[in-house]
């Protein structure tokens, strides 16, 4: 039989051939010719979708094949020999931790997939790369590169779609994070601290939200985080923090949703905030502090309410707070302090309400309190102190009960007649602290 098979096969081919070769094959060559236009037509729309295909799966880990060696619970590497029982292990089930070793790299783990729990690559000084994780898809827990000083590039962890838990890369010698280029959400925090070379965020393109906190400290290089610019949530706080070399918030305008604080502090180089223009509200803080080359908070003008403090300090060129105009209501302290230029506060004027404290101190350069005129009520304390410049405060009026502490002393401009004056018309629940103003 098979003899016959193999005949016939052969007999077919020659009668392909004859169909081609043959005079009396015009019609049948014709036809055959328009077959073979289709089967290139047809090829073309395969490439096509093999193209679509690649680009899709960029970000397709470099797998080995269907998984089939699991270490169950954890495991702990002390130098290279521990990695000869994770030879072609494709899961671990619990963590997996390498800290303190003298490894330059991870050579053996090229097999690994996923890590159920915690993957902490922490305080290893001669490590350079993280190549051998190239196969990595996610982590259940953590994702810690703490303090690998050496470390020179995260592009191992090409393949990381998702980390259950928290990323924290703090203490490298990275200059960009291009290897998180497939990275679309953290369960919990984000976190880039002490990272001295690194110079942008480009590679988080693909990220879209933040689980609980994201972090942005002590990167003293960094000058553009344009790379966020597809984030939309962060769970709790957004936190940006002594950045030396950053001008801006250019990345953060399409965030929408923030779940606890906004914190951006100490960063001296930040002439701007006009990239949080999707803020409406906080249920929790705002704290703009220590930023000397602030100028604007204009990015803030759609921000209606904050749920706590509202607390704007020593931004030392700051000049108003028009961007603040659309708050209505403070649910804990509002405190404006430590200011040289801040020339007037009518960006407070939508304020009605404020929950807790009313602290203005200490700003060298403001004539008056007008921009207060609309609050009616306050929690706790009214404050305002060593405001050199300040010689009117017809602004408080609308207070007329305070709950605690009504302090206003050591404004050397204010006369005390008009703090005698407005004392007379409040209702002050504890102590009165009235010293050290003009004597007039």
């Amino acid at each position: 039989m098979r003899c016959c098979a193999l005949l016939l096969a052969v007999l077919a081919c020659n009668n392909d051939k004859r169909g081609t070769d043959g005079e009396d094959g015009t019609a049948t060559d014709t036809d055959t010719d328009t077959d073979t236009d289709t089967d290139t037509d047809t090829d073309t729309d395969t490439d096509t979708d093999t193209d679509t295909d690649t680009d899709t799966d960029s970000c397709e880990p470099a797998t080995t094949g269907t998984c089939g060696n699991v270490l169950v619970g954890d495991y702990i590497v002390t130098g290279q020999a521990d990695f000869n029982a994770l030879s072609g292990v494709c899961e671990i089930t619990g963590d997996l931790i390498i800290n303190d070793t003298p490894l330059v790299d991870l050579t053996g783990l090229e097999s690994l997939e996923t890590v159920g729990g915690d993957l902490k690559i922490e305080r290893n000084d001669d490590l350079v790369n993280i190549d051998a994780l190239s196969a990595l898809a996610t982590t259940g827990g953590w994702l810690s590169l703490a303090n690998n000083n050496a470390l020179a590039n995260l592009d191992g962890l090409a393949s990381v779609a998702l980390v259950g838990e928290a990323l924290i890369v703090t203490g490298t010698d990275i200059s960009h994070v291009d290897g998180l280029s497939c990275l679309t959400a953290t369960g919990r925090q984000l976190t880039f601290g002490y990272n001295n070379s690194l110079l942008n965020l480009d590679g988080l393109s693909r990220l879209t939200s933040v689980g609980t906190d994201l972090s942005i400290n002590d990167n003293d290089a960094l000058t553009d985080i344009s790379g966020l610019s597809n984030l939309t949530s962060i769970g709790d706080d957004l936190l940006i923090k002594n950045e030396a070399a950053l001008t801006g918030l250019e990345g953060l305008q399409g965030i929408t949703s923030i779940g606890s604080d906004i914190q951006i502090t100490t960063n001296n180089s930040l002439t701007n905030v006009d990239a949080l223009s999707g803020i409406t509200s906080l249920p929790v803080m705002l704290v703009i502090t220590g930023n000397p080359a602030l100028t604007d908070l204009g990015g803030l003008s759609n921000l209606a309410t904050v749920g706590d403090d509202l607390w704007i300090g020593n931004n030392a060129t700051l000049p108003n707070l028009d961007g603040l105009s659309g708050v209505t209501t403070v649910g804990g302290d509002l405190r404006i302090e430590d200011h040289l230029t801040l020339m007037h506060l009518d960006g407070l004027s939508g304020i009605t309400t404020v929950g807790g404290r009313v602290l203005i101190e200490n700003n060298e350069a403001l004539p008056d309190v007008d921009g207060l005129s609309n609050i009616t009520s306050v929690g706790e304390d009214l404050v305002v102190m060593y405001n050199d410049a300040l010689i009117n405060i017809d602004g408080l009026y609308g207070i007329t009960v305070v709950p605690n502490t009504l302090a206003i002393h050591d404004n050397p401009v204010l006369c005390r007649s008009q703090v005698d004056i407005y004392v007379a018309l409040v209702t002050v629940g504890g102590v009165t602290n009235l010293v050290f103003n003009a004597n007039c």
